[in-house]
């Protein structure tokens, strides 16, 4: 009779331990990547059709985005911790809501006066200041196949959200000015999360959007003191007032889930990876916004979407190459956001 033999379990060793931390944050990214496209189509359907009806009141429209987006802030981070703020965290906080009052003033000042499908297009090129800054301000470092793949899916979403429509000055000026914006936002989302002192980022977007409704508030206020909202409804084919408040308030929600939804992304990727995310969360919205409005769809949008794919499948080949673990190299902003003795 042969001896008896137990099995005894492989232990499971650090690399198995990093697998499983990798696979763990793989679908919290997914996670927040899937609510943050759908959250973006809600906001932009929502903000044309506001618009349309309201095209005089973009600094009103703007305000009530923040107040909405602080209140379900407020009632989250009091059913959760509210973390002190220290000293540097309050300047990175006070240059998050300037950067994404001036970019969302810009936007919405664009799809006023501009064709929204030339918007989209300009739009597809905020990627290209996010990595800059991301190179310059943080020290991250991106390799040549990275830039180039993410240069493919921004050359595909231009063609793919391209229609012929009238050039606008004010409206190209205001759509590049909102890209360095958001980009700038970005960057300094993702310095936040990386100190030791950081915020976690609900209690971060929180104090970043009370920055961007005191900024918008004086404006609203002259807005509606001037243009009013009662001429808007005197036309037969007006909406309902009550249409329009729920399309505000629908509005509200989805600008605050897809900006948190944003930042829980940034927390775990690099800024050249949440780049590609963002331009295939634009592609997703031309789709839907082509779908909803009945958009023509051209021979060229469809070779743009091809050629975005392209580059995102080429992106991510080089991401699972690159997987180990990058070096950062501190750039200079960042070595001063370091040193508290400089502050």
């Amino acid at each position: 009779m042969g001896a008896v033999r137990y099995y005894t379990p492989h232990p499971i060793g650090p690399g198995h331990e990093v697998l499983r931390a990798n696979r763990r944050r793989g679908g919290v990214v997914a996670a927040w990547t899937v609510i943050w496209y759908f959250a973006a189509v809600l906001c932009v359907i929502s903000t044309k059709l506001i618009l349309q009806v309201l095209p005089g009141l973009v600094w009103t429209l703007t305000f009530s985005q923040f107040m909405i987006t602080l209140v379900c802030c407020r009632l989250q981070v009091l059913a959760g911790t509210i973390q002190t703020v220290s000293r540097q965290q309050k300047v990175l906080v006070a240059g998050e809501g300037l950067s994404v009052y001036m970019g969302l003033i810009l936007t919405n000042a664009a799809l006023g006066c501009t064709n929204a499908n030339l918007v989209e297009t300009i739009k597809a090129l905020e990627p290209i200041p996010t990595v800059i800054f991301a190179v310059l301000v943080i020290g991250e470092r991106t390799s040549a196949v990275e830039c180039f793949a993410l240069a493919i899916v921004v050359v595909g979403i231009m063609m793919m959200s391209y229609q012929e429509s009238t050039l606008v000055l004010v409206g190209v000026a205001s759509t590049l000015g909102a890209n360095c914006m958001f980009a700038l936002a970005n960057n300094i989302s993702k310095i936040s999360f990386g100190r030791s002192d950081a915020l976690d980022a609900l209690n971060f977007w929180y104090r970043a959007v009370q920055v961007g409704a005191v900024l918008a508030a004086p404006a609203a206020f002259s807005e509606l003191r001037i243009y009013g909202i009662s001429q808007f409804f005197k036309a037969p084919s007006a909406p309902s007032m009550q249409w329009m408040l729920a399309m505000v308030l629908l509005n509200g929600c989805a600008f605050y889930t897809y900006n948190r939804a944003t930042c829980e992304v940034l927390v775990h990727v690099t800024m050249t990876c949440h780049s590609v995310l963002n331009t295939l969360r634009r592609a997703t919205m031309i789709i839907a916004t082509a779908l909803y409005f009945s958009s023509p769809v051209s021979v060229l949008n469809l070779f743009g979407a091809g050629v975005a794919a392209l580059g995102f499948i080429v992106f991510w080949a080089q991401k699972q190459a690159l997987s180990q673990k990058r070096e950062h190299v501190p750039a200079p902003v960042l070595q001063a956001l370091s040193d508290s003795s400089k502050w």
